[in-house]
């Protein structure tokens, strides 16, 4: 009983989580806009036409690795979904998809993660910190709409 109970609530969890992996309609045909496309941000932050090429290039070269993690993410959780709907899969076949999945999205958050950072080098200290207080801000104003 435990145990379907623990499968229930990561089910649950995961479908959370799904929401906000896969977004909808309010981004942009790659995925969600980042803070590298919006204008009002690179204008904020005063970046350089060589900053914005830099992080234009760093983006570009993560692409592709960050779009095949998104998808191996999606199926993974598309065969882990299947597995949960099926009345004859076992409680350790469920988990080891389940496993896969998070190994999935672990990869994909450290690639990302990777690409920041990589991102990161090429701001100032001064922009890394404006960066910080705008993304902060977004932060604190979606929170007020969630309310």
């Amino acid at each position: 009983m435990k145990r379907v109970i623990s499968i229930i609530l990561a089910v649950l969890v995961l479908s959370v989580f799904t929401a906000y992996a896969f977004p909808g309609k309010d981004h942009c045909r790659y995925g969600k806009r980042h803070w590298w496309d919006k204008s009002k941000v690179v204008e904020q932050l005063g970046l350089t036409d060589q900053q914005k090429t830099k992080i234009g290039e760093i983006a570009k070269s993560n692409k592709e690795t960050v779009d095949n993690l998104h998808k191996q993410l999606r199926t993974s959780y598309k065969e882990f979904r299947k597995s949960m709907l099926n009345p004859d899969s076992t409680s350790n076949e469920i988990l080891s998809m389940y496993d896969q999945v998070e190994k999935n999205r672990r990869e994909l958050t450290k690639a990302k993660i990777g690409m920041t950072l990589e991102m990161r080098e090429v701001l100032s200290p001064e922009q890394r910190t404006k960066l910080f207080d705008i993304k902060e801000q977004h932060w604190k104003d979606r929170k007020k709409m969630d309310e």
